[in-house]
This record gives C-alpha cells, sequence and structure tokens, in this order.
C-alpha cells in the first residue's frame, strides 16, 4: 500500500480573479490502471457584504412595516436587525421577521417585517439598524432608517369664536381662528364652509388649504 500526502497552493490564478462556488477535483490512477476521482466545494469570499439601499415608510399608525434592504454579496444570509429607541435595544428586535436573501450573483434582496401592530404598541420614533451579514461570517457596516409610530389623531380646537358650536354671526366677513396640535409634524390640513339644512351639511365655496401660522386677514 502507498499512500501520499499532497498539498498544493494556487497563487495569482484565474480561480481567484472572481468570487463564488469552486470545485477542486483530484484524480488518482494505481498501477493496474484503477483511476478513481474525489472532489470537494468550497466558496470563495473576500468581500464584506454591503447594504446598497433600504426602502420602507417612514410613518405608520399601528400598521407593521416591511423594510426592502438591498445588498451587494456573493453569498448573502438574513440581516440582523436591531430595533432601537432612544439609541437603546429594545426587546420586540426579536419578533422582526427577515427573509433569507433572494437573487443571484452579487445583487441580493432580503425584508424584514416590524411588528408595530402587536409588538411594539407604545407612540414614538424608532430607529431600525440593519447589519448585513454572509456564509462566511462577514458583516457589512451598519445601516440605520427611522421610523415614526403615532396612533393619535390631532387635536382641533377654535378659538375664535371660543365656542365650537351655536354662536351667532352678524358680520358678513369672519375670521375663523384656532389651533392645530399633534405630537408630530402636521402633514396637511384643510377648512370648507358647510350651510346645515337639518342634518344635512351642503357645500359651500371651495376647500382651502390651511399652512401653519396662516393669516388670511378677515
Amino acid at each position: 500500500a502507498t499512500t501520499w500526502n499532497i498539498e498544493i497552493e494556487w497563487k495569482n490564478n484565474d480561480i481567484f480573479k472572481t468570487e463564488g462556488l469552486k470545485t477542486v477535483i483530484v484524480k488518482a490512477v494505481d498501477g493496474a490502471g484503477n483511476e478513481k476521482a474525489a472532489s470537494h466545494d468550497f466558496t470563495y469570499d473576500v468581500q464584506a457584504p454591503e447594504i446598497k439601499g433600504i426602502t420602507c415608510s417612514e410613518t405608520t399608525q399601528v400598521e407593521d412595516v416591511v423594510l426592502t434592504i438591498n445588498i451587494e454579496d456573493t453569498n448573502p444570509v438574513e440581516p440582523q436587525i436591531t430595533v432601537k429607541q432612544n439609541g437603546q435595544a429594545i426587546s420586540p428586535t426579536v419578533d422582526v421577521t427577515v427573509s433569507k436573501p433572494s437573487g443571484s450573483n452579487k445583487s441580493w434582496i432580503s425584508t424584514a417585517t416590524i411588528p408595530f401592530s402587536n409588538k411594539i404598541t407604545t407612540d414614538g420614533t424608532y430607529e431600525i439598524e440593519v447589519v448585513a451579514k454572509d456564509k462566511n461570517g462577514r458583516s457589512s457596516a451598519p445601516k440605520s432608517v427611522q421610523i415614526i409610530r403615532d396612533s393619535v389623531k390631532p387635536e382641533i380646537k377654535f378659538t375664535n369664536p371660543a365656542a365650537e358650536t351655536g354662536d351667532f354671526i352678524r358680520q358678513s366677513s369672519y375670521k375663523f381662528e384656532g389651533t392645530i396640535t399633534d405630537a408630530n409634524d402636521i402633514k396637511e390640513a384643510s377648512i370648507t364652509l358647510y350651510k346645515k339644512n337639518g342634518e344635512q351639511l351642503v357645500k359651500v365655496g371651495e376647500t382651502q388649504e390651511i399652512s401653519p401660522n396662516k393669516n388670511d386677514g378677515g
């Protein structure tokens, strides 16, 4: 019986010009002409994954938010997701649903569902930190997005006239004043005048947009 110990080192070879799955095949032939081949697969991966972009809704009322994560790598696995508030990780991180990356070559997409409907139930601003990972144990630089959870409706209050209903107005021109308050920025507001016939409201004129601190005169 004869045993050969073999050691082969490739340097500056075309096999390492590109990342990906490689196969080494060793073939042996004995003196009687018997032939046997054995193969070994390995993945050549030297580049850490990179997050090319994250898209998602920036606000939610009580709905879950889905992050679409674009990853550049040859062998990515599920990204690591950390939910933070005020810079500190919070427990709903373990309840985030993350999909296996789908794609080909070096372009992959993974999704992460943030549970604002049943786990993160407190309004506020949340930071979602994403780290891409690959099968070789490498990690990308972290990338974060902010999502605001806001389930409370804006508060509208008339200040002039002081009462919300039942006022008598003698002037043909009258300025209504009031405030609109919300924990977050007001996206839009409008005012519409209706004529009331019993229980029926009939629109009078056009709806006008309201801008912050707007003063339209009389």
